[in-house]
């Protein structure tokens, strides 16, 4: 038994993730966020004129292209990467079979000229990588959706931070690391 606490003890001190992942804010999350965007050179998206532009070009896709997602009326730019769309576009199909119901998106691209004042200067939601999901009202369907993000977070599928003000997850996804994890659940 002395071993095994040692050993817990040891483990603690080096930095072993024991407890369950946490979808809380972390200035740490958002930094990661915006370091991964920057490093794949993705574009942080200035204005509203830009982003339609990158919307002609086929940079952004949106999000209505899928009859079961909801998209929220205060979402303004409801277009993300085409790599985000087919993440969302695969969860909101688990979610639906889960659930029951349609997934709520209330945010994608955000061009730094329309961040609210609320967000942090080094978001990544102007490349078009996060996306923004409504918490579930249902208790066993929010159990199961925290579980799911908990699990694709410590699988470096994607970043999840839940948020309060709103309430929403603010979810961003990694292009080069879920395309693997979509094509061995497939």
């Amino acid at each position: 038994m002395k071993t095994i606490i040692c050993l817990v003890v040891a483990l603690l001190s080096v930095g072993a993730k024991v407890e369950a992942q946490s979808l809380k804010s972390t200035r740490d999350s958002v930094a990661w966020e915006y370091l991964y965007a920057e490093r794949h050179g993705l574009t942080f998206i200035p204005d509203t004129e830009t982003v339609f532009l990158f919307i002609e070009g086929g940079v952004l896709v949106s999000l209505y292209d899928n009859p079961h997602l909801k998209i929220d009326d205060d979402v303004a730019f409801p277009y993300v990467l085409p790599t985000t769309k087919r993440f969302v576009d695969w969860f909101e199909s688990k979610y639906r079979s889960e659930c029951g119901t349609e997934l709520t998106v209330t945010s994608g691209t955000r061009p730094y000229k329309e961040q609210p004042p609320n967000a942090s200067r080094i978001s990544a939601h102007p490349t078009g990588m996060v996306v923004d999901l409504r918490v579930p009202r249902d208790k066993e369907c929010l159990a199961w959706f925290e579980e799911t993000l908990r699990t694709l977070k410590s699988q470096n599928v994607i970043d999840v931070i839940q948020e309060e003000k709103p309430p929403h997850y603010h979810m961003a996804v990694y292009p080069d690391w879920h395309v693997e994890y979509l094509a061995q659940t497939d």
